[in-house]
């Protein structure tokens, strides 16, 4: 690696090296992951490799020079130097290497010379001959080769180095050098659904598309509206200019996350997990339950969960998702009109009325359009289902109610009839809390500690019925 020009800008320099020598050299680099979206390629040895990889692979060939790899210098020699723009050329190069891309199959089209490289038995690289081959890793590269950069004018020169290319808002936002911007970035990488797979294309431009896999930017531009909605404790909107503020904020707190804010992360964390276990497990249930999952049924998913658990609807992560399935597809059967309260026409200035069809699938971004959806939803999802109960947000009984308790029983356990100390007497729920039974006297039996452990989750029918039969078997004589 050869420099051209020093201090090119401030604190930067210019070199110049080939494609040789940067693919010796690849273990000197890493790429800032916060920085850039993920690789979006799935590098398979002998494959064609993706379209804009072909591409790259003959603009290359074809002495078209490729824009330049910012490098960002570590200050400490023992570790990498960082890859701050142009990971997808590099990384493709690398690809390119290892005969994971081929050169197009109309390669004729550059000139007479290279149309028996259309031949698709010579397309990769280590196929080609000799003096082709040596001269595609002699091309020449440039790096930029940054030092001592601050992390706040790191993101808006990857901006910058970016403006006209199509980087989508949110990987522009998710460059920023702040708590949320990383928090989110980390949250995102750890989720299961980031890495489900469909019959299509596995990752490839997966931002661009509403079918799973909804990865990368894509997932953590829909995790940033489930935290702006968590943090502002009510459904916001599901706009560019919600995430803006929300972004602007985060940069005003600085790197370091705010005390009130690490706290409620924990309880967002859960909620994140019950959502993302939920969908893993129903979309490996069968490949048609993959085909569900699409950007929006995602977006809406995590409401839904949130509004069943604020009003105290117990959530089971194994049946909540076919259960939201079911739901929507009872909505959309019935597709009803719905009067949006406060959208008017132009001409006539009347409420707008909008089918519920196109209401969900491309309409309800606004916060009362999102409550709407999601209330109805979930409406849907209870409605008749005896399997989501309200919860009573007390799980124990008082000192005044268990003494109440045990007064009416003479002391006595409810279901062995032994005699129990008040001190040692448990208040059980008649109808079981997670079934929805209330924490109140009508619903307290007073046991002892041993029938409370053998309960456990039994209905109080069922213990009953045990208890009996052991009664039964005690008292029929042994057989001779």
């Amino acid at each position: 690696m050869r420099c051209i020009e020093e201090n090119y800008t401030k604190n930067s320099s210019l070199f110049i090296t080939s494609i040789r020598e940067l693919l010796i050299s690849r273990s000197l680099y890493e790429t800032n992951e916060y920085r850039q979206r993920d690789y979006l390629f799935d590098d398979v040895p002998g494959a064609d490799g993706d379209k804009w990889q072909r591409e790259l692979f003959a603009d290359t060939f074809m002495d078209c020079a490729l824009l330049p790899i910012i490098i960002e210098k570590n200050t400490n020699p023992k570790l990498p130097d960082t890859i701050e723009d142009g990971q997808q050329r590099y990384n493709t190069l690398v690809a390119i290497s290892k005969g994971c891309v081929r050169l197009p199959s109309d390669m004729g089209k550059y000139g007479s010379q290279y149309k028996h490289l259309s031949n698709r038995s010579l397309p990769e690289l280590a196929k080609l001959e000799t003096e082709l081959y040596e001269n595609f890793l002699d091309k020449k590269v440039l790096l930029l080769v940054c030092e001592d950069t601050p992390e706040e004018r790191k993101s808006k020169n990857f901006i910058g180095w970016n403006n006209g290319t199509p980087l989508t808002k949110q990987e522009k936002r998710g460059a920023q050098y702040s708590h949320g911007s990383h928090y989110l970035h980390n949250l995102t990488k750890t989720l299961k659904i980031s890495t489900i797979e469909t019959r299509k294309n596995k990752r490839k431009f997966s931002f661009l598309k509403d079918n799973f896999p909804v990865t990368g930017k894509t997932l953590e531009e829909i995790i940033a509206f489930w935290y702006d909605s968590h943090l502002a404790g009510k459904i916001q909107s599901m706009n560019q200019s919600s995430l803006e503020r929300r972004y602007k904020q985060f940069q005003v707190d600085g790197i370091k996350t705010p005390s009130n804010i690490a706290k409620s992360n924990k309880n967002f964390e859960k909620r994140v997990s019950l959502v993302d276990n939920s969908v893993f497990t129903y979309v490996n249930l069968s490949k048609k339950n993959r085909d569900f999952f699409g950007k929006r049924q995602v977006r809406f998913f995590f409401s839904v969960i949130q509004t069943l658990l604020n009003n105290k609807y117990k959530v089971d992560q194994k049946t909540i998702a076919r259960d939201y399935e079911v739901a929507l597809a009872k909505l959309s059967e019935e597709n009803h009109l719905w009067t949006d309260p406060k959208k008017f026409t132009k001409k006539t200035n009347k409420p707008v009325q909008i089918f519920w069809d196109d209401l969900f699938n491309k309409r309800a971004d606004e916060a009362h359009q999102i409550e709407y959806v999601v209330n109805k939803i979930v409406e849907t999802i209870v409605s008749g289902n005896k399997n989501y109960v309200k919860r009573d947000t007390r799980r124990s009984f008082t000192r005044k109610q268990k003494l109440l308790g045990h007064t009416q029983q003479d002391g006595n356990c409810f279901y062995c009839g032994e005699p129990v100390e008040f001190s040692q007497a448990v208040g059980d729920h008649k109808i079981a809390h997670s079934k929805g039974g209330k924490t109140e006297l009508e619903n307290c039996r007073i046991v002892c500690p041993k029938c409370n452990e053998e309960k456990g989750s039994n209905s109080e029918h069922e213990h009953i019925t045990v208890l009996e039969l052991r009664r039964k078997e005690k008292s029929e004589p042994a057989e001779a």
